[in-house]
């Protein structure tokens, strides 16, 4: 295991309503706080963060404030600690002593409902296990943060996340900010998830009748060389997601993306003037253009099939054709991803949640002709942590009584990698332009792997203000030609309620 240094820096101050907005909201669909949101009445959360104001049926649960949440005339705002510390022992190639802490402070704060400002400060050190140092090699970015920098025998990452807003009218919130955000019904994400880290971007949420409509609008980095701290290339791209209750149970919605670079061997385009049309395709727009920018698009459905039980599913097309899928003769360009699932709470226990999930992506998906135009940020996967060319299934647990919480974790998965200097659509960040073969192609093709992975947790609320003390054991390993190096870790620690990025993969 290695250490590095996390530093996080804060912005602002400002504006909003009852409503709070909390960094990104990303409560766990098992939990406590997911059924209470379920029970809310609440639609479309599968979008997030959440609007305020216009989301008026979701109630934000603000965790307890250990300093300060208060209301004065117009204005309401909260300040509060953030807490990550935990130390322990690992089995591995890197064995020893192990150590993780980051402190900080996370706000908010609202004026009516019309105006309202989040942000977030943490600074510590990370732990690593092997895996993720070799991520951190490998993609010159430390997981879920951000680009890694040296200092001495350690390594930082500058952080920053914090968002503006205003409510426009009755059915309209416009937000700046910089942060993540996470598109889908699953653990996983195949559109938009956690596992990169925050960019800067604009997001324009409309509400009306059964409707949810939300446009995003970003700004993202692609490093040429990391492991050499190469060039950084600007690239943008644009997303809308039409959230819409069919039914009391049923839910539709229809994704689309574009991803383009600043700058390419001929001109400096910036960002596209075009792409900023809320209401437009992208598809038709590229067309007349003439661009050769990366289309993306999707669909998911979700069905509440009983009282605390959800089934869904998440489709996510790069490129497809149909004529070539009816001849089955395995043509490089199908790249596809789908997702299926079902997760509960309180069905077959008050306190218990379940969720298994099954992901399956094809080879070359989420590629492009240009290594820059590809569907990452800083050079990790803005959708499945494992990028292309796997398949994945995840189960999940979730068990409390009194002050304590339990959770568990299994997941199982096979990848195929690019081996020999072949491109087998196994790396997200090759591009396309030289597949190892136009047809013949198949799942998994190339350098076998696959992951084993399983943790679980114990931990005991300590007082009536958010901490939690906890002993995590777990254990991981990935068995290819090379042999099966694993990691084991029984980690120790205390921690306020946070969302922590992925690092189960």
């Amino acid at each position: 295991m290695k250490s590095s240094l996390f530093v996080v820096l804060i912005v602002f101050a400002s504006c909003a309503s009852a409503q709070l907005p909390e960094g990104s909201q990303h409560w766990d669909p098992i939990s406590f706080e997911g059924k209470r949101i379920a029970e809310s009445g609440a639609r479309h959360t599968h979008i997030r963060p959440i609007s305020p104001f216009i989301e008026s049926e979701v109630v934000t649960f603000t965790r307890d404030s250990i300093l300060t949440d208060t209301t004065k005339g117009k204005w309401r705002g909260f300040i509060r600690p953030v807490i990550d510390a935990q130390a322990g022992g690992s089995a591995g190639p890197s064995p020893g002593f192990s150590s993780f802490g980051s402190g900080g402070f996370s706000a908010a704060a609202a004026y009516r409902d019309r105006f309202y400002v989040r942000s977030n400060m943490q600074a510590g050190w990370l732990f690593f296990p092997d895996h993720l140092e070799i991520e951190r090699i490998e993609r010159g970015v430390i997981t879920g943060i951000g680009p890694a920098h040296e200092l001495g025998n350690a390594h930082y990452a500058p952080y920053l996340t914090g968002a503006a807003g205003m409510r426009m009218g009755e059915h309209f919130n416009l937000e700046i900010g910089h942060d993540k955000h996470f598109w889908g019904n699953g653990y996983r994400s195949l559109v938009l998830s956690h596992h990169a880290a925050p960019y800067t971007y604009g997001r324009l949420t409309t509400r009306f009748w059964k409707v949810k409509y939300t446009n995003l609008w970003t700004s993202m980095r692609h490093n040429m060389d990391p492991r050499n701290n190469g060039e950084v290339r600007i690239k943008y791209m644009t997303l809308h997601a039409l959230s819409m209750q069919v039914s009391r149970r049923v839910n539709v919605t229809l994704y689309e993306s574009i991803v383009w670079q600043g700058q390419d061997t001929l001109n400096r385009r910036g960002f596209e003037p075009a792409y900023l049309n809320p209401l437009i395709f992208y598809r038709p727009v590229e067309f007349a253009q003439g661009s050769a920018d990366n289309v993306l698009l999707g669909a998911e459905i979700s069905v509440d099939v009983y009282p605390g039980a959800t089934a869904y599913a998440q489709f996510y097309f790069d490129e497809i054709q149909i004529g070539e899928l009816r001849r089955a003769l395995g043509w490089w360009g199908n790249k596809f991803a789908i997702q299926l699932g079902v997760k509960s709470f309180g069905v077959f226990a008050d306190s218990l949640g379940l969720q298994s999930e099954f992901n399956i992506v094809r080879p070359f998906t989420y590629t492009h002709g240009s290594v820059v135009q590809t569907y990452g940020h800083f050079n990790q996967s803005l959708a499945h942590p494992l990028g292309a060319n796997f398949i994945e299934w995840v189960n999940r647990a979730r068990y409390y009584r009194n002050e304590w919480a339990f959770q568990g974790t299994f997941i199982f998965a096979q990848a195929g990698r690019n081996e020999e200097g072949l491109n087998l659509g196994g790396d997200v960040f090759t591009n396309d332009r030289g597949p190892w073969r136009q047809y013949g192609n198949k799942m998994l093709q190339g350098e076998p792997n696959t992951l084993l992975f399983l943790d679980a947790e114990a931990a005991r609320k300590l007082g009536t203000h958010g901490l939690w003390g906890f002993v995590r054991v777990g254990g991981r390993a990935l068995i290819n030609r090379t042999g099966s190096p694993a990691d084991a870790w029984v980690l120790f620690g205390i921690r306020t309620d946070l969302v922590r990025p992925y690092r189960d993969f």
